[in-house]
């Protein structure tokens, strides 16, 4: 450090000092984005958005009960084929193939069925599947009773014996169960979370090394060269639905998960024993128990949100708040938040109505064509205002619940305000946007792997004292009595299905309150995942409000009360100095 430092002038000369603490958040303002983690994490925001995911699975699963297995392996993938008419076809093949499979299965099962009983089975899927269940458990229960009073067999081989048996009776309901199908709630479940578990990977795999041959060489082998390739968009136009690469999983998340629930299920569709009433009623019920549905999961959605983000805003501004003043103003707003992100979407079907009422008259011969030519200007302005609302939402959705829960505004000021902030700076959002994505894949990879090592340490435990005492049923069965109840978690499965019909009543009991809690905790990844979505982007709006307003993250709207007790405090401090 210099002692005297030169003046300038014939001032005085500048005083040297020390640095000893950088605020990167002001430098960095984009750093700010990994508090979400800390915000997410906490057990208030986990326990919100869990018993939101809970209230929309029980609401799922009595949608799965009322229409029962309707999903064949593969359905929901090839919703969105490019083939006109691929689809309709492809499940009217699935349907062909499944009696077929029934039918096969019935006649292996070594149960003699008549031709009658053979024909009801195969045109129902779900007394199939009861049937043939109680044939193999039967099966599998002779087996194991022949193995336990076997003495000419070594207690080894017996165990052998009956390991294949179980092995064998888990393979015939695993192969029944997929010819059978999935439940509607079910598929869509399995679907969301494979995609954004290819999301995950495509975001860890956004800059690879990929071998590339470049045609040189003796006989065309040549030599391989790499080559930096991006996991962002597809690498073909017409695999936009592909689900690896980045837009790829979105896309198949956000729109063909949806729209197949829609659109696309098995109750939409003409089976060939139905006539036009049946038809229709079926289509009816099937669309008001998926709005139910959809209502009851915006609402838990809604609430759940609403009281994240607001916590977060405030715990980012350094204010006092509790589950009583968020729920509070979750109830005070709770319309707002319902409406706000359904405004959007009922413009543009209200433009796109309008617009198909104008057009009505083009269908006259002649003078519509003079119509048309003469009014295009109209449906350019429509097909404008369908592009702002897209857009706005592609960039503006996210932000739509931090500017209720941040301004206290209603739902045109939220709409207007996201969507002006995407405007204004689009490169910013995309940027934050992104860095908030990668921060996500890489928190939930940890917590994953925090996770794995919980129930391994807690698997390995219980083995030591549980399968001490080998039970007759799991000896026979083949494995000892904590693996038959809760086979060891994986990487590959943190939560590994056992085999459920190879049990007794007092492991089936047991399996059953097991499985419960490892549900219960692998669903809070699930949780912190809804969490970190609504925590990042009240980070993400403040950062906005703060680069175009000018405004710091101490300036919460909403609050006037609070504010002006603050203010009276400062006053009344200052006056006593």
């Amino acid at each position: 450090m210099v002692d005297k430092l030169p003046s300038k002038a014939g001032g005085p000369p500048p005083r040297p000092f020390v640095l000893d603490h950088v605020s990167w958040g002001r430098i960095f303002d984009f750093s700010l984005i990994f508090k979400a983690f800390r915000l997410a994490i906490q057990p208030t925001s986990l326990l919100i958005a869990l018993a939101a995911i809970m209230v929309i699975y029980i609401c799922g699963r009595a949608l799965d009960v009322v229409w029962g297995p309707q999903v064949l392996p593969g359905t929901i993938q090839q919703f969105h084929s490019p083939i006109p008419g691929y689809y309709q076809g492809m499940l009217e093949q699935q349907q062909s193939a499944q009696r077929e499979e029934l039918l096969t299965l019935l006649e292996n099962s070594g149960q003699a069925l008549s031709p009658t009983e053979t024909d009801q089975l195969t045109r129902s899927p779900a007394a199939c599947y009861s049937r043939l269940r109680a044939i193999y458990e039967q099966q599998f229960r002779t087996t194991v009773a022949g193995l336990a009073t076997n003495k000419i067999m070594s207690p080894s081989d017996r165990q052998r014996a009956a390991r294949r048996a179980g092995q064998r009776l888990l393979s015939r309901m695993e192969r029944l169960r997929s010819v059978v199908g999935r439940g509607i709630f079910d598929a869509l479940l399995h679907f969301e979370v494979s995609q954004f578990h290819q999301f995950e990977n495509s975001i860890l795999h956004v800059l690879c090394l990929s071998a590339v041959n470049n045609g040189d060489g003796i006989g065309g082998t040549g030599t391989a060269s790499h080559a930096i390739t991006l996991h962002v968009l597809p690498s073909d136009a017409s695999r936009v639905w592909d689900s690896s690469s980045v837009s790829g999983s979105l896309a198949n998340l956000m729109i063909t998960g949806p729209s197949w629930l829609l659109a696309g299920t098995e109750p939409l569709q003409k089976k060939p024993t139905d006539t036009t009433a049946s038809l229709w009623l079926r289509r009816i019920a099937y669309e008001a128990s998926v709005l139910i549905f959809l209502i009851v999961s915006l609402c838990a959605f809604a609430i759940a949100g609403a009281m994240i983000c607001r916590r977060a805003a405030l715990q980012l501004a350094g204010k006092p708040h509790d589950l009583t003043s968020l729920w509070q103003f979750t109830h005070e707003k709770l319309r707002t938040f319902l409406m706000t992100p359904l405004l959007p979407f009922l413009t543009i079907i209200f433009t796109g109505a309008v617009l198909a009422l104008l057009a009505l008259p083009g269908a006259i011969p002649v003078v519509g064509e003079l119509y048309v030519g003469l009014l295009f200007w109209v449906f350019l302005i429509g097909g404008f205002i369908i592009m702002l609302m897209i857009l706005g939402l592609i960039g503006g959705f996210t932000l739509m619940y931090p500017t209720v829960a941040i301004e206290n505004s209603d739902a045109f000021d939220a709409i207007s305000r996201s969507f002006s902030y995407v405007y204004a700076s689009p490169w910013r959002v995309l940027f934050y946007g992104l860095l908030a994505m990668g921060y996500c894949v890489v928190t939930n990879l940890f917590l994953c792997f925090a996770l794995l090592l919980m129930l391994l340490g807690a698997h390995t435990c219980l083995s030591a004292s549980v399968s001490w005492l080998f039970h007759a049923h799991g000896w026979y069965g083949g494995v000892d009595k904590l693996s038959a109840i809760w086979p060891a978690p994986t990487w590959q499965h943190l939560v590994h299905p056992p085999n459920w019909w190879a049990m007794n009543w007092s492991e089936f009991l047991a399996a059953q309150g097991v499985y419960f809690w490892l549900y219960l905790a692998v669903s809070l990844i699930g949780a912190y995942t809804v969490a970190y979505f609504f925590c990042s982007n009240v980070i993400i709006y403040l950062l906005l409000r703060r680069h175009l307003d000018g405004q710091s993250l101490q300036d919460i709207a909403g609050v006037p009360a609070l504010a002006a007790a603050n203010a009276a405090q400062a006053d009344s401090d200052a006056a006593a100095t």
